[in-house]
């Protein structure tokens, strides 16, 4: 809608044609489109000024991640990255990727090491492979760029009082030589909810290798960790609600109904 506006309709790629008036209503509730439904049930898409502002920022952001995305899987898949710029992995609606935005995304994997490679004289890569971390990063289903972030060390221990989680004890929720609950009449706050994820975080990564469990599932496990942290204190509580509950789920799958209790536990210290 940045470079069509307004639009009739949008385009099947980015939404499909029986979630348009979805989106259209959500749209129009955060006064990013004009409100021009009529009673024939007909409606187009019009950015209002705020909108096209917040418009011409998420085709930037998209650009760029769609850029990396592309880069990773092209070299994950074929071994290299120059068939990207003129094929067909190298274009979306939004038109044809440009050396440019490729040589850009190539340079910020580098930056947040998910690729390594050689380059030529200009600094310009002629090689690349990925790194442990730019495979994890390509399986999530989190951003690229958020996946990448890296967290804030925390240097103190936070405790909470233990009143309403019922059977679950102080012991479960922060692990072993821990004392992290939480008072879930007033809720948490972010930072708290944090503090929470990050012991968690702490006595996985600790915790000796088990014969069981793929280290690269609990390397996905800290990653994803790692983003609900670092993207939790910027978005605040309630992207962090939703973005918890895939990330309890992956954790109960990978170690079991120990963990399990854990992220449930977390998870309940979030109801407000």
């Amino acid at each position: 809608m940045a470079d069509n506006d307004p639009a009739v309709a949008l385009p099947v790629q980015v939404c499909p044609y029986d979630d348009a008036r979805f989106v259209y209503d959500e749209l129009e509730n955060l006064e990013l489109v004009e409100d021009t439904y009529t009673l024939d049930g007909s409606y187009d898409f019009h950015l209002t000024t705020v909108g096209k502002m917040r418009a011409r920022n998420t085709v930037e952001s998209y650009r760029e991640e769609f850029a990396r995305r592309q880069v990773l899987s092209s070299i994950a898949r074929t071994g290299h990255f120059t068939g990207i710029v003129g094929g067909p992995d190298g274009e979306d609606f939004t038109g044809a990727l440009t050396h440019q935005e490729v040589g850009l995304a190539l340079d910020d994997l580098a930056d947040r090491r998910l690729i390594t490679g050689q380059r030529n004289a200009n600094n310009e890569f002629t090689y690349a492979e990925l790194t442990p971390k730019g495979h994890r990063a390509l399986r999530s289903s989190f951003p690229i760029e958020d996946a990448a972030m890296p967290v804030p060390v925390s240097n103190h221990v936070t405790n909470y009082s233990a009143e309403n989680y019922g059977t679950i004890s102080s012991q479960v929720v922060g692990g072993q030589n821990h004392t992290v609950t939480v008072n879930n009449t007033e809720g948490v706050t972010i930072e708290e909810a944090v503090e929470l994820v990050r012991t968690l975080r702490s006595d996985i990564a600790s915790a000796p290798a088990h014969p069981n469990i793929d280290p690269s599932d609990v390397e996905d496990v800290l990653d994803d960790l790692d983003t609900v942290m670092s993207k939790g204190l910027k978005r605040g509580l309630e992207w962090f609600r939703t973005a918890w509950a895939p990330v309890a789920a992956n954790i109960a799958t990978v170690y079991g109904q120990e963990l399990a209790d854990r992220t449930f536990a977390i998870g309940s210290a979030l109801v407000t």
